[in-house]
């Protein structure tokens, strides 16, 4: 979403995330495009050492549980939930990388971990996988400038439950999302004083002059040429217009200060752009798909050949939650705020 189509709401929201979606510290082949800069970020990133949540003390009782467990908030009254996978590897003691999957819009917790595959790949790598929830299937985003933020409160006791009940590196926290639920990593990336180190989405993004305050964003992004739900190039989406995809990744290049124009990589069917020797090592990373559809990346192929009935193509040549685990590995909290 570039500047003149950024949807009203979304100043609002940015101005509320510094607030309210903070994480903070209480208690497949991805390389196109990652060569150049990949071995002096994850050196950077491995000796930076973890910061225990308020979970890894003795003096409380890490949740244990085997395998995905949908659990319930209680927030003003409201019944919310989110779906949270915890690897084999985890004891409840040691500092454990945590990432944020945000659905998109008409899906769900489990349905965004089914597509996206997030919980093989926690458990080869060890990592805490928590989709969050929206109600109804619609993230409650401000519609309008004055409009308050529906996901404020419920986001702020998500992270407090998952600070204390469970042993999280706090220097290793990561969002991404498909769709409406990558606008909202992009928006977590927006926030003044965001806690989370990196950022991944497929099938939506913008940047705007709100985000200027923001520090450098470590992104990694995908879009597929022919998505018409949300149009590479710019249009009419089910709920908001949105601006180049390509706008919008160069807009948060410049706010990362990357030093001149992306190195381009072709394979099969993905393009790379990546923007390198930026500002804190907040390089970024876009995969442009070509005749891709609305769809996430390397899913599984019965779950994408359902999905292409509706969506559009799939593209195999690249995984997207390899991909973007390959990148968060690289970054830390302490990188991006420096």
């Amino acid at each position: 979403m570039s500047n003149r189509t950024f949807p009203k709401w979304a100043a609002t929201l940015v101005l509320v995330a510094a607030a309210a979606l903070t994480l903070t510290a209480c208690g497949s082949d991805s390389s196109s495009g990652q060569e150049s800069n990949s071995e002096a970020s994850t050196a950077g990133a491995s000796t930076v050492a973890a910061q225990a949540s308020a979970g890894c003390s003795s003096s409380t009782s890490p949740e244990l549980v085997a395998w995905d467990e949908t659990k319930t908030l209680n927030v003003s009254g409201t019944k919310r939930t989110f779906t949270i996978h915890l690897p084999p590897q985890y004891d409840g003691s040691t500092p454990t990388p945590l990432v944020l999957n945000f659905h998109g819009l008409g899906s769900n917790g489990g349905q965004q971990m089914l597509v996206s595959g997030l919980t093989t790949t926690a458990d080869s790598k060890n990592f805490i996988a928590v989709a969050p929830n929206a109600v109804g299937g619609s993230w409650k985003l401000p519609t309008d400038a004055n409009g308050a933020f529906g996901e404020a409160e419920y986001l702020e006791s998500l992270t407090k439950y998952l600070n204390k009940n469970y042993c999280v590196d706090t220097q290793r926290v990561y969002s991404m999302g498909m769709s409406q639920g990558s606008a909202m990593t992009f928006i977590l990336a927006c926030a003044p004083n965001s806690r989370i180190a990196a950022f991944g989405g497929v099938g939506a993004t913008f940047y705007r002059s709100a985000c200027g305050k923001s520090a450098p964003a470590p992104i990694i992004y995908f879009h597929g040429t022919a998505d018409k739900v949300v149009p590479i190039n710019g249009g009419k989406t089910p709920n908001t217009p949105v601006g180049p995809a390509m706008e919008a990744m160069e807009g948060w290049a410049k706010h990362n200060k990357c030093q001149g124009s992306p190195s381009e990589a072709a394979d099969k069917d993905i393009t790379t752009f990546s923007w390198s020797e930026c500002a804190n090592d907040a390089n970024i990373i876009y995969h442009r798909i070509t005749d891709g559809g609305h769809t996430w990346p390397g899913a599984d192929a019965a779950i994408a050949g359902f999905m292409e009935l509706r969506l559009g193509k799939t593209t195999q040549t690249i995984s997207a939650t390899d991909a973007i685990w390959e990148f968060f590995e690289q970054h830390t909290l302490s990188q991006r705020t420096d």
